[in-house]
């Protein structure tokens, strides 16, 4: 049986990486994870998880993920005959809601990909 320090740790970690989940899916903004009202359904949901306070700390949650996209991105690539890289940035009425995205056509195993 697991002690309450460790109880603690894994249900945080639990609850990061269900955040991650929501925060990677398309089309999302990230303002939304910084309103009164999502801090508050977390609170509800578990008043133990404190959301990071500003935006760089919400972004800082997306580094792990991210970084294994790009290594999936690198084995798939560097084995191509040749890669484009085309990334579209825009932001909605609100500067606050912003986007990012990034293309990468390649040719592999005979074929565009």
């Amino acid at each position: 049986m697991l002690g309450k320090g460790a109880q603690d740790s894994a249900e945080k970690k639990r609850c990061i990486t269900v955040l991650q989940k929501l925060m990677t899916l398309p089309n999302g903004s990230l303002s939304l994870f910084l309103t009164h009202e999502f801090r508050e359904y977390t609170a509800v949901l578990n008043p133990r998880f404190a959301l990071p306070a500003s935006r760089g700390g919400i972004c800082s949650l997306l580094d792990g993920p991210l970084q294994v996209i790009k290594e999936e991105i690198v084995r798939e690539v560097e084995e191509s005959v040749g890669a484009s890289v085309t990334v579209d940035i825009w932001s909605g009425k609100c500067i606050k809601d912003s986007f990012i995205a990034a293309t990468i056509p390649y040719v592999g195993d005979g074929s565009l990909k």
